[in-house]
């Protein structure tokens, strides 16, 4: 297949193949032929420090870290009380500290011991380094890290601080992760009516470094809220396809289009009648032209990122784009201004970044709810009114010894019933008497 597209690339050029032994051909991949060693005093002096750097864990920060972090900041402790004391007429008034505030005066409120902008936490000068590399941890670009920190932090000078600490990132900055111009700009496809209508399905493939269980990997995006859905596989059949869409439709439902290329597993009759009997519609992209499928192709852009970073990282490759995935579906879309989470379910993911609860969902389910369950009491005072205890005698015949008889009391007009017996046996053994 490489071999055609090569192929296809060449044929508006004349050219002639001309044989030459690996021997004389210097410069073809000569940095593979010719590595160069490395000194044992380098490598000994850089593998600890990297590993120590790309192999850190970052945990959640915590609510009592953040407060005494707040209560603490000269800086936040300065703002608070000018706030509460007033802003002066002029910007010359203020001490340096505080000018880069005076500008977003009218935004700026108080709660509790927290300063916000808007609804956005002003984080303390001891965290912000902390809020970036938790922003930072699956590795993601200047501007999605950006767009994921602006969500619920802001300070001054904030995207300066990402770009500074995003540059300084070895993983990164390996990865080279600038964007390459275009010879032309694509055409838009347009955004559908809402989320899970129409989706883009590929297969990445094969991952020759990759463990046998991670040798191929299906990919789902939705094209309205760019949600992804991802499952690593050993082979790329149709019956995985199938079974990875069936998985992912019971929890999502099923779309209405689906966007695929030209490959065996999506051309097959297995997957048309897949997608028949469920009542999808297939749409076929032009051949040797990815770029139709513009969504999916862009998601495996950022994937192959992903994996790179678990590479260098020797990490396990499942649960490194696990993580990421979280980090993506709660991160806003340069595309829709909004994380494919919220667009998708209609609320915000709660994350490590989160130290304020999350609004209540303004949903007509709680009173759904409330009307059941005052239903339910209605219906119980109606029938459990009274609290009369009934008392009977009871003869009890047991398959072996004598007849005995046992008392018992029932009380009705509560949940809780009292029984008293002399003798204990099975209720499908007792007999009422008279």
């Amino acid at each position: 297949m490489r071999i055609a597209r090569w192929s296809a690339r060449l044929l508006c050029f004349d050219y002639s193949v001309v044989y030459r032994p690996g021997s004389q051909n210097y410069t073809a991949d000569c940095l593979s032929r010719l590595p160069l060693p490395m000194s044992a005093d380098i490598a000994s002096d850089t593998e600890p420090e990297m590993v120590a750097q790309i192999s850190a864990t970052l945990a959640s920060l915590p609510v009592v870290e953040f407060d005494t972090a707040c209560a603490n900041c000269p800086e936040l402790s300065a703002l608070r009380a000018q706030i509460q004391k007033g802003w002066p007429a002029t910007i010359k008034a203020l001490n340096d500290t505080l000018v880069p505030y005076y500008k977003l005066k009218d935004e700026l409120s108080t709660k509790d011991n927290y300063i916000l902008r808007g609804s956005r936490l002003i984080a303390p000068l001891s965290l912000r380094h902390s809020l970036i590399a938790l922003a930072h941890e699956s590795h993601q670009g200047i501007v999605r890290t950006k767009q994921r920190l602006r969500d619920l932090y802001w300070w001054p000078g904030i995207d300066a601080q990402v770009h500074a600490a995003i540059s300084s990132c070895v993983l990164c900055q390996s990865n080279d992760k600038t964007a390459r111009t275009r010879p032309a700009p694509l055409h838009p496809v347009p955004l559908p009516d809402g989320p899970w209508r129409k989706l883009g399905l590929d297969i990445v493939g094969p991952f020759e470094t990759a463990t046998p269980d991670c040798r191929f990997a299906i990919t789902l995006t939705d094209y309205y809220s760019k949600w992804p859905e991802l499952a690593f596989s050993r082979t790329a059949t149709t019956e995985d396809v199938v079974h990875f869409l069936s998985s992912v439709f019971s929890r999502h439902g099923d779309p209405e289009n689906i966007v695929t290329d030209n490959g065996t597993q999506f051309t097959s009759s297995a997957f048309a009648s897949f997608l028949q009997s469920r009542g999808i519609s297939h749409s076929k992209t032009s051949v040797y032209y990815p770029a139709a499928n513009g969504a999916i192709e862009r998601f495996h852009r950022a994937l192959r990122s992903c994996i790179q970073s678990a590479i260098q990282q020797s990490a396990p490759w499942k649960q490194t784009v696990t993580n990421w995935l979280q980090v993506y579906r709660a991160t806003p879309h340069a595309t829709t201004a909004t994380s494919p989470y919220e667009l998708l379910y209609g609320r915000k993911m709660r994350t490590k970044l989160n130290i304020l609860p999350l609004p209540p969902c303004t949903s007509t389910v709680d009173e759904f709810a409330q009307d059941t369950v005052l239903k339910s009491k209605t219906r119980c005072s109606a029938t459990l009114t009274q609290n009369v205890v009934h008392r009977y005698l009871l003869f009890v015949r047991m398959n072996r010894g004598p007849v005995d008889c046992c008392k018992q009391s029932c009380r009705k007009g509560t949940r809780q019933h009292a029984k008293t017996a002399l003798v204990q046996c099975a209720a499908s053994r007792q007999e009422k008497g008279a």
